[in-house]
């Protein structure tokens, strides 16, 4: 199995400023330049989706570092045209960190935040009736069968063989 320890998932939106001509020129700029940028990142698995007013990205990533995420952002901050701006979730597969980015033309913003074991005290706990597979039924028949088997004597268990009469076995 390939070892792609962190995902990208991104939403670029594009504002209505945009006509629809000029939302499919940018988008298709966009997707190139994104497309050459997270390559020479190494990322994996690209994946575009155009969805209405906005574009969906997710890709993996073998060797991730802050770094990287951090200049992936600026890069993208860097290249957005007026009017468009996005969300970048980068995901621990681990589940130990989740980095969120907010670019907008010629800006980043970062937040990144630990995701605990367990769940903070301070939320509310939602519970749910337990309902526990029953141990399978075992036919009594079955078992009565396979105690008196037990019981009965080696010679009485299988019929004995009577051997066929030579005169018969050789016509």
């Amino acid at each position: 199995m390939e070892n792609s320890p962190n995902e990208l998932y991104a939403q670029l939106s594009y504002g209505e400023q945009l006509t629809y001509e000029e939302l499919l020129e940018v988008e298709d700029k966009l997707i190139i330049a994104l497309q050459d940028l997270l390559e020479r990142a190494e990322a994996m698995h690209l994946d575009f989706t155009q969805q209405g007013d906005c574009l969906l990205l997710q890709c993996v990533f073998t060797a991730p570092k802050r770094y990287i995420f951090r200049k992936i952002a600026m890069h993208i901050a860097g290249i957005l045209p007026d009017h468009v701006t996005g969300r970048l979730l980068f995901l621990d597969k681990m589940l130990e960190t989740v980095h969120v980015y907010w670019v907008e033309p010629g800006c980043w913003r970062e937040a990144i935040h630990a995701i605990p074991a367990q769940a903070p005290e301070d939320l509310p706990a939602r519970t749910v009736p337990r309902v526990l597979p029953e141990p399978e039924e075992v036919e009594e028949e079955a078992e009565e069968e396979d105690a008196g088997d037990a019981e009965t004597p080696a010679d009485e268990a299988a019929p004995e063989k009577t051997p066929a009469p030579a005169a018969e076995a050789a016509t």
